[in-house]
């Protein structure tokens, strides 16, 4: 282990020192107190940096320069050009307390990439026992403030900051000013309290010892890979998919191997079969994050599509080159689906109108299929299969199954609503096996053009079909294969008619949290992303209870209100009410109350409550404007009303005196562009059911995200950036608090990007694009309570619970 240089540790930043909001501390005018970590503002120079090591990256990728610089004469300058090898800057170790929690603040002026922030804590003989990160993607060429903290773990007696740039990006940035201090505010883990199976697409493959197995990536943070051994049923790979967290994506190649690929990071992943580890090919596309589906041609080549440009790539194994084939279709950001036959890609694409092209696989050249008049308004070809001269094409909203005669060029069945995501090969007399949307298990005839019934029911959707040998008398020839989304294989033999459900041994992974709240019972309540799920957590006893899987899927939004936790499910709008004084039943606890799905509305993610009457406001569907404020009565009926506000999403509420007050966002569902230009404020009188006023609280604001009633009456709102204050007797903005640079011109939906709640201090706690602060509502400003977290909630105890990942986390004021 290397020496490191002796550290000074000197006054340490006093809480009133920092203000932190989103990925932005802000100094309030008391100057950098210390040098935590040595020659943290770079003012040293030399080669090497004095106090500080480039401890990753095979090339030099950080200098002192005197060109630009936050604080002083000189900053250093990171250049990370690789998208293969990492590069990082580590200073000088320093003391630390274990259990204490630290903040580190540093200013940052980005040009490229995504550059990060590193807190490593080792114990008394130097081996690393902790770390904590965050990478930052602050608005480009000015400095700009960038803030994490982190509670040193058990054993830890020093730490070391690492600038730091993944291998994955190319980084160009400078970086200033880099001071570490007790943090105000400590943290407490309460652990991962959703760890789920969640499959979104499976294969099937062969081992070199000659045994069938199914391939199963599973969702998490991070993504895992799973191999099971289907003649023993047992796991023979277990392997994760770094900076990935799942995959809708995977395909057996003609060579044998997996080829998965995943989300959030868009990268292309190897698995030959006996292998010890999975092989990551890169990112095939590097404007894509998403792969969704893949397929593989007649001469081995694995095809795929993308988002968020809706791109068709593919990869050759054998050269290892990638092909770009461009952007489909310019109103579709997703290439949903895809197939391949006889040289031509077939890409099934949407967001705002499902569209169906075909592609020359040699020459790139683009032709689109129409689909049948009556589904030319459907959101998406959201499943795709090519077999044997037929296309089979699932639409989405509606769920109908189409086939189309590639020869004939003409659409010649619809097998009506079925599940996803994929028809089977054709059996050996020719028929294609499928889904429906109740259950049950059918085929289609190729020759026929018949549908039959086999009399199995499934309760699930299928990941991945295959026909595979299974031994035993009532499996002769081939069975079919199935897996679902739970893990589990699904076995049917059409000749006996025999069925078997095979319950593997794949394990749950820890899902990234998607919300937060507090129950009746004054326990914090959570959900997971894309698996969902449903878990109580009592911060106090840290103790937890996961409930059943495959009840909740991903609430979007919650509030307490009558005894009762209300939430509302993504997709389709499907609304809750769970009791937690009686047992946790499917289908009655929690009390399915309706959907709005159609109204168009999709995302539950606003609630507030009114004497005993619950208020929902959501976002619509994909590819539409105009979200919509539900209203469930005592009676339990539900009330919708779509478009108060036009084009605009509801996506904030509050009450004060029998009066909704209601936030919006220009945004609607993923690929339709606004029409709007400034989020509003608007009044709803429940009783009358009436929108009594409406305003622009902040011209050239977008989106009003967070919405809080003070015991005056007083209402606070948050934008991406901005906290103001509103009188609602006035219906004037009071003052307002630029807390966060926020450019609007990128792009990007914003519906959640703050939270605020008062806690039992009366301070009002602001989250605001993942750092939380304690603001005084007289000033709105305040000191640093956390950073790097997604949502947050004061539970039954006064205690703030956050999301940071996976993880839970309580905060609660540090002593000095």
């Amino acid at each position: 282990m290397r020496r490191r240089p002796a550290f000074r540790w000197l006054v340490p930043l006093t809480a009133a020192a920092l203000a932190v909001s989103g990925s932005t501390v802000i100094a309030t005018g008391a100057a950098a107190a210390g040098d935590c970590p040595t020659n943290g503002g770079f003012e040293q120079v030399g080669d090497p940096i004095p106090d500080w090591t480039q401890t990753y990256g095979s090339t030099p990728s950080f200098r002192a320069v005197d060109t630009t610089a936050a604080e002083g004469d000189h900053s250093v300058e990171m250049t990370d050009t690789s998208t293969t090898d990492p590069a990082g800057l580590e200073s000088a170790r320093f003391p630390v307390t274990a259990d204490r929690a630290y903040t580190l603040v540093a200013q940052i002026n980005r040009t490229t990439g995504s550059p990060g922030l590193y807190l490593l804590f080792f114990d008394a003989a130097g081996t690393q026992v902790g770390k904590s990160e965050k990478f930052f993607q602050t608005t480009a060429g000015s400095w700009q403030p960038a803030a994490l903290t982190a509670t040193a773990p058990a054993g830890a007696a020093s730490a070391s900051v690492l600038l730091y740039s993944s291998g994955y990006a190319q980084t160009t940035a400078y970086v200033d000013d880099v001071r570490v201090a007790p943090a105000a505010y400590r943290e407490t883990d309460l652990g991962e309290p959703i760890r789920k199976v969640g499959i979104y697409a499976a294969a099937f493959g062969r081992l070199p010892n000659g045994h069938q197995v199914a391939y199963l990536p599973l969702n998490g943070s991070p993504a895992a890979f799973e191999v099971v051994d289907l003649a023993t049923n047992t796991l023979v790979g277990d392997f994760t998919l770094p900076g990935s967290s799942g995959s809708w994506a995977i395909v057996t190649g003609l060579d044998g191997a997996a080829y998965i690929g995943s989300w959030s990071d868009g990268h292309l992943f190897r698995y030959r079969p006996g292998d010890d580890a999975v092989t990551d090919l890169g990112r095939p596309v590097a404007s894509e994050n998403w792969i969704w589906r893949l397929t593989v041609g007649d001469d081995g080549v694995i095809y795929g599509g993308t988002y968020p440009d809706g791109k068709v790539f593919s990869f050759d194994p054998a050269t290892g080159k990638s092909r770009d084939y461009g952007q489909v279709s310019t109103d579709s950001q997703n290439a949903r689906s895809i197939a391949y036959e006889d040289g031509t890609i077939y890409v099934g694409l949407g967001s705002v109108t499902a569209h169906l092209f075909a592609i020359d696989a040699s020459s790139g050249t683009k032709t689109e299929i129409p689909l049948p008049e009556q589904y030319r308004s459907e959101g998406y070809v959201y499943d795709l299969d090519a077999r044997d001269g037929y296309l089979f094409a699932r639409l989405t909203n509606s769920s109908h199954l189409l086939v189309y005669d590639l020869a004939a060029k003409a659409w010649i069945a619809d097998l009506g609503a079925t599940k996803g995501l994929q028809v089977s090969e054709p059996s050996r007399d020719h028929r294609v096996y499928y889904v429906t949307s109740d259950g049950r298990l059918k085929a289609f005839g190729l020759r026929s053009h018949q549908v039959s019934d086999t009399g199995r029911t499934i309760s699930s959707s299928s990941r991945g079909f295959a026909w595979l040998h299974v031994s035993g008398a009532e499996f002769p020839d081939l069975t079919l294969a199935m897996a679902d989304i739970y893990g589990k294989v699904w076995l049917y033999n059409p000749d006996t008619g025999a069925q078997r459900v095979v319950d593997t041994p794949v394990r749950g992974q820890p899902i990234h949290l998607r919300s937060v709240g507090t129950g009746p019972d004054g326990r914090v309540y959570t959900s997971g992303a894309q698996s969902g799920g449903l878990a109580a957590v009592d911060p106090a006893a840290g103790a937890t209870e996961a409930y059943p899987e495959g009840v909740v899927g991903q609430v979007e939004g919650m509030t307490s209100a009558n005894g009762r936790l209300y939430f509302g499910v993504y997709p389709h709008a499907q609304l809750f009410a769970f009791d937690p004084a009686r047992p946790f039943a499917a289908g009655t606890n929690p009390a399915p109350l309706g959907s709005t799905a159609d109204a168009g509305q999709d995302r539950p993610v606003a609630w507030t409550s009114v004497g005993d009457t619950v208020v929902m406001g959501s976002v619509p569907d994909y590819g539409t404007l105009g979200g919509a404020l539900s209203v469930i009565g005592t009676d339990g009926a539900l009330t919708t009303r779509r478009n108060i506000v036009p084009d605009q999403s509801i996506t904030a509420l509050s009450s004060s005196d029998g009066v909704v007050i209601g936030g919006t966002s220009v945004y609607g569902g993923l690929g339709k562009a606004p029409t709007q230009t400034d989020g509003k404020l608007f009044l709803y009188d429940p009783a009358s059911g009436q929108v009594t006023w409406q305003g622009v609280p902040l011209p050239g604001e977008r989106a009003v995200t967070a919405l809080a009633v003070a015991p005056d009456g007083h209402v606070f709102g948050a934008t991406a950036g901005k906290v103001f204050e509103f009188d609602p007797a006035t219906r004037t903005v009071l003052r307002t608090a630029e807390l966060a640079p926020y450019d609007w011109s990128d792009g990007t939906s914003v519906w959640t990007s703050a939270e605020l709640r008062f806690g039992a201090d009366g301070a009002l706690y602001a989250n605001i694009l993942g750092t939380l602060r304690r603001l005084d509502p007289a000033t709105l400003t305040g000191p640093v309570v956390a950073t790097n977290i997604e949502h947050f909630t004061v539970a039954g105890d006064g205690d703030i619970v956050a999301i940071r990942g996976t993880h839970l986390i309580r905060i609660t004021p540090q002593s000095p």
